[in-house]
């Protein structure tokens, strides 16, 4: 539970368990005050979760039994009663807190702080071929770096986009979308768009899996920048759970990978396109920083060392990566999670000798 919500928590034991443990309420008054004052800097400070509303409905009632009631001291029997039934009310009421908390990212080891910016890059010449949509292909890169944030600043959530991925993720796996909602709540340990550090930085582009998106790798991604990295995460659009394009959530393409009736053949050859596609969003990145201060990342190139560039990805995203590298010259070294390569062209393969 986070700091306020402990607070609050500690009160409503305090005004069910005190009478109990002493045979006298409080004054009257202070806890119809304090209870929903807590609730109001709680939900203000930290921000509404669903699996604190029993806590809630619990504080209002607490607040209310105060008010009303004019019997401050207790009988034996009743003090009895109220701290074993208290005891275990106050269990159930905490318990969907604990069950669903809100998710803490590792904190990164190394000494650097962290930057980070999202940008939404556009295709030269390659055309979408997934989804609804059939003019140039677009994708998003978000870009962490070691930086120097100003004195006060307040890191970003683990995805801007936190209230839209979480709910898709849920559905792909089957379960109601409420049960992620905590996750919207978890911050990172990055801060939007601080200064960069001086120097070059080896880079690392990563590329994502099927059903992935840019930070669902967030805690090794913040590590490697804390150690002097610079990581570019694609969010390759129609392979990714959702890509947010002009702030409008873009979703996976279910065909991306054939047909339900595709046959062996026909599957292979649409993992072959999409590796090919995501592919071509790594070479784009890789473009866009070759390309400096005229690129999109415009200011943000000064902190890589072009001469030390890797590439990371997990499942089709390491097949797409396992293809740049063989193919790019600019790739110096390749890392790979699970790697789709089954449906490599063999001309790409040959290149491993």
């Amino acid at each position: 539970m986070r700091p306020f919500e402990i607070y609050l928590a500690v009160a409503c034991i305090a005004a069910i368990l005190w009478p109990a443990l002493f045979g006298v309420r409080p004054r009257r008054g202070i806890m119809a005050v304090a209870l929903p004052v807590l609730a109001i800097v709680q939900w203000q400070a930290e921000g509404y979760r669903w699996p604190l509303l029993p806590l809630y409905l619990l504080t209002l009632g607490l607040a209310v039994g105060d008010f009303i009631t004019l019997e401050r001291k207790l009988p034996w029997h009743r003090r009895a009663g109220r701290a074993l039934f208290g005891t275990l009310g106050l269990a159930l009421v905490l318990a969907p807190a604990f069950a669903f908390p809100v998710p803490r990212l590792p904190v990164p080891s190394g000494p650097m702080e962290i930057g980070t910016h999202t940008f939404e890059l556009t295709h030269p010449e390659l055309r979408e071929e997934y989804g609804q949509s059939r003019g140039r292909r677009r994708i998003t890169v978000q870009l962490w770096y070691p930086a120097n944030p100003e004195e006060g600043a307040n890191p970003v959530p683990w995805d801007p986009n936190a209230d839209v991925i979480a709910p898709a993720v849920a559905r792909r796996i089957g379960v109601p979308g409420f049960l992620f909602g905590s996750a919207s709540h978890t911050v990172s340990h990055s801060y939007p768009d601080a200064p960069v550090e001086a120097g070059g930085f080896p880079l690392i582009v990563f590329s994502h899996g099927w059903e992935g998106f840019p930070a669902i790798s967030l805690g090794q991604i913040e590590n490697l920048v804390s150690q002097g990295y610079v990581v570019a995460a694609i969010g390759h659009t129609h392979a990714a759970v959702v890509t947010m394009i002009e702030g409008e959530p873009v979703y996976l393409d279910e065909e991306a990978l054939g047909a339900e009736d595709a046959d062996d053949t026909q599957r292979a050859e649409a993992e072959a396109a999409l590796i090919d596609t995501m592919a071509a969003d790594i070479t784009l990145v890789l473009d866009e920083i070759e390309a400096g201060d005229d690129g999109a990342f415009g200011s943000l190139t000064r902190a890589v060392d072009p001469g030390a560039i890797g590439l990371w990805g997990h499942g089709f995203g390491g097949g797409a990566a396992i293809q740049v590298c063989l193919t790019d010259e600019r790739c110096d070294a390749v890392a790979a999670q699970d790697p789709r390569v089954e449906t490599l062209p063999d001309p790409v393969l040959a290149n491993t000798a």
